[in-house]
C-alpha cells in the first residue's frame, strides 16, 4: 500500500508521553508488571532466541540478547541443552533393541548385576 501522507515527530518518546497524558495511550512500566507478566515476557524472549538460532549462530543480535536479557538467555540455553539430551536419548532408544531376559538366563550369560 502506498504512503499517502507523513507526519514528522521530532521526539517520539515525548509524543508517547503526551499521548499517555491525553488518555489516548496506556503505558505499562516495568515496575508495574506482575511476576506472571514478567514470566510471559521471558518465555517469549526465550522462544525468540531459540527460533532465531541465536545460541548457535552468534552474531550481534545474539550478543545483544545475551547481555540485555540474561534470564531469557539462560532459559533458552537450558531448553536447548535439554533438546540435545532428548535427541540423544531418542537416538539410543531407536538404535537399541531391548529383549526381555529372565533372571535365570541372565545368570547363565554371566550378567550377575541384574
Amino acid at each position: 500500500m502506498p504512503v499517502i501522507s507523513e507526519t514528522r515527530i521530532p521526539d517520539v518518546y515525548e509524543e508517547l508521553l503526551r499521548q499517555e497524558r491525553l488518555g489516548a495511550l496506556r503505558i505499562r512500566r516495568y515496575e508495574q508488571l506482575t511476576a506472571k507478566d514478567l514470566a510471559r515476557i521471558r518465555q517469549a524472549e526465550k522462544e525468540e532466541i531459540l527460533k532465531r538460532g541465536l545460541l548457535v549462530k552468534g552474531g550481534p543480535m545474539a550478543e545483544y540478547m545475551r547481555l540485555h536479557y540474561p534470564e531469557s538467555w539462560a532459559l533458552a540455553r537450558l531448553r536447548f541443552l535439554q533438546g540435545i539430551e532428548e535427541k540423544e536419548e531418542r537416538k539410543v532408544r531407536e538404535t537399541t533393541i531391548f529383549q526381555p531376559v529372565s533372571i535365570q538366563s541372565a545368570h547363565k550369560q554371566g550378567l550377575k548385576n541384574i
